[in-house]
This record gives C-alpha cells, structure tokens and sequence, in this order.
C-alpha cells in the first residue's frame, strides 16, 4: 500500500496488504493459542476460531504463523512432515502446561441452589 504525498510528488510506502491483514488479526490468533491446552496444528486453530470473527482461510493463516515464527510471537514444533505436523504454541506456554501438568483444570464457579 501506498499513499502520495500532500504536495503530489512522491508516495510513502505503508506496509503490504499483508501486513494490514496480520496486525488486524493478530489478537484474535494470539487468543486462540492463548486457549490451547497444548500445541495446535493449522487445523486445530481454524476449528477453535471464534465464530464472531472471520476465519481465515487454511493459506492465509499459514502466512500468519510463519511471520508470527519469524518475529518470536509463536513457536513451532515439528516437522511439517504428514506424520508429524507443525504444532504452535505462545512462548511460555508450554512451560505453563508443564507447571499444571497433573493438575485439574479450575472448575466454574457452581449457581445456588433454587429455593435453598
């Protein structure tokens, strides 16, 4: 994208499509690894995409991840191979998970009782 200066005589570059599209969507993405119990594949993070929010195709998500990779905002285990997927997680998380391995997962808190 770019943008033509006031006077009309030069253009600013201001990022690709891509970029725009990245930073919009970032947070719904980082949420969604956020919710992960352990590592999660493409496919794995599509499915768990918010219902509110528009799901990226299968394409674009990967471009997300490998930038997401590049930039140290995600980690990804893995091959990449048929048997043994990329899997994604946030850094930090997988030491969190190791921490509460074992443990149960915090319960909702319970409604009273009608009439008790």
């Amino acid at each position: 994208m770019i943008e033509r200066s006031v006077d009309g005589s030069d253009y600013i570059a201001l990022g690709s499509f891509d970029d725009e599209a990245f930073s919009a969507n970032w947070e719904v993405l980082r949420g969604v690894l956020a919710q992960a119990r352990r590592p999660q594949t493409q496919a794995a993070l599509l499915a768990d995409w918010p219902p509110d929010d528009k799901q990226p195709c299968g394409q674009t998500l990967w471009r997300w991840l490998e930038r997401a990779v590049a930039e140290g905002r995600v980690l990804r285990r893995g091959s990449g191979g048929r048997h043994e997927p990329y899997r994604y997680c946030l850094p930090g998380q997988e030491e969190q998970w190791r921490a509460n391995e074992g443990k149960l997962a915090d319960l909702p808190p319970l409604s009273p009782l009608g009439g008790w």
